[in-house]
């Protein structure tokens, strides 16, 4: 059984369906809950929708209002739970668990109880953290979580800081729970090692997988390039964040594009671009959401660099479509970004350090066949969905 808030939508949506589809080509035997609501549903009885809208909302209000995420879940709990007791499947794998949609610490401690083989999968830094899903730079994780100088970050609280609370129900669940290994990119797994949670939890390393191969591959630009007047000698610099997410740290991005304004043979292109209030340079191109995976690709392609300005991210996704579509990255030193790529295909420059950035920006040459060639091909072996699941998928028969 794999266990996400979505079913197929966003980076680990497409995660938990991919593996879902990979295990089922192997002749396994699988079942996805997922939250349910808030994406289109799938035709398929093994997709397993948990939550209602009514319930999501409750739950929603509830942990904002008191500052406990999950416990409000009873409905969608029970469910899980009475599917679990029906399936009885042997490894049950978890990946993002924050959403309003499962109540965290009843299925961690049914799973321990019932000595269910569990696979968690750190899609950010909630397994080895008290209440957040980044840390950022507190490491009160370490020994002991609270007060949380992000109580009111996602997931949100508007008054209360129980993440001791929190960080203490955690740990008495982790402690003896025998069946559990907790994967996760490098840089997730050696701060789990230091978390005092995890600390003696198996921890292995296994990257997040992409489609390479249907989807994030270099696409043909050209008609892009025409229909966004992008000359053919410019140099393109590309994001795809949304600029109303703070922690995406799309604001670094437009001031890039501010302090390059004279260069001409640049232009910068922000797409997910979703605000009305920022002032945006005449070498800026901004597109809105693109829910298109193949209009996305032809984005990445027509880049001659990505440009990452997290100043709050695990493993970001958008990078790693980049490197498929051929495109080097050059990004801030944040969570696990600088072990994405190694130079030349990677470079990176601490946070919010648009000095650097702006002089590592300068120096990008137009993209070449060979550039785009060694990008692709590190991508494929590194972060290639059929390399990832398999790794999965031994960890399952180990």
């Amino acid at each position: 059984m794999i266990i996400n808030v979505n079913s197929h939508l966003g980076s680990t949506g497409k995660i938990s369906y991919g593996l879902y589809r990979y295990l089922q080509n192997k002749g396994h035997d699988v079942k996805l809950c997922c939250r349910g609501v808030l994406e289109p549903s799938v035709n398929d009885d093994n997709i397993i929708s948990l939550t209602s809208k009514t319930e999501l909302y409750y739950s929603n209000f509830m942990s904002r209002l008191t500052g406990y995420e999950g416990i409000y879940n009873y409905f969608s709990t029970r469910k899980i739970l009475n599917v679990l007791n029906g399936f009885k499947p042997d490894v049950v794998h978890l990946l993002n668990l924050p959403g309003h949609y499962v109540n965290i610490f009843t299925l961690l401690e049914f799973l321990k109880n019932n000595k269910i083989k569990t696979v968690y999968s750190m899609m950010d830094d909630y397994a080895f953290a008290g209440k957040c899903t980044f840390v950022r730079d507190c490491e009160k994780f370490k020994t002991e979580c609270g007060p949380c100088p992000y109580y009111k970050d996602y997931p949100y609280s508007y008054f209360f800081d129980f993440s001791k609370s929190i960080f203490h129900k955690k740990k008495s669940i982790y402690e003896g729970f025998e069946s559990l290994t907790i994967t996760g990119v490098k840089w997730s797994c050696e701060m789990a090692k230091k978390s005092a949670l995890t600390k003696n939890v198996p921890i292995v390393h296994v990257d997040h997988p992409i489609n390479y191969e249907d989807v994030f591959y270099p696409h043909n630009c050209n008609e892009l390039k025409e229909k966004l007047n992008i000359p053919a000698t410019n140099k393109v610099v590309l994001t795809a964040v949304s600029a109303k997410i703070a922690w995406k740290g799309g604001v670094y991005f437009l001031e890039l594009a501010k302090r390059m304004q004279d260069c001409k043979d640049f232009t910068f292109v922000f797409v997910g671009y979703d605000r009305d209030d920022w002032e945006i340079p005449s070498n800026m191109i901004t597109i809105g959401f693109v829910a298109s995976q193949d209009e996305l690709a032809t984005y990445y392609s027509m880049a001659d660099v990505y440009i990452c300005t997290a100043i709050a991210d695990t493993f970001p996704t958008t990078c790693l479509n980049a490197l498929g579509c051929g495109t080097p990255l050059i990004g801030f030193k944040t969570g696990g970004v600088p072990y994405m790529a190694p130079a030349p295909l990677g470079r990176y420059v601490d946070a919010k350090d648009v000095n650097a950035l702006e002089k590592e920006c300068r120096n990008i040459r137009k993209k070449d066949e060979e550039m785009s060639s060694k990008t692709r091909e590190y991508a494929v072996k590194t972060y290639s969905e059929s390399v990832i699941f398999e790794k999965f998928l031994n960890i399952y028969n180990n």
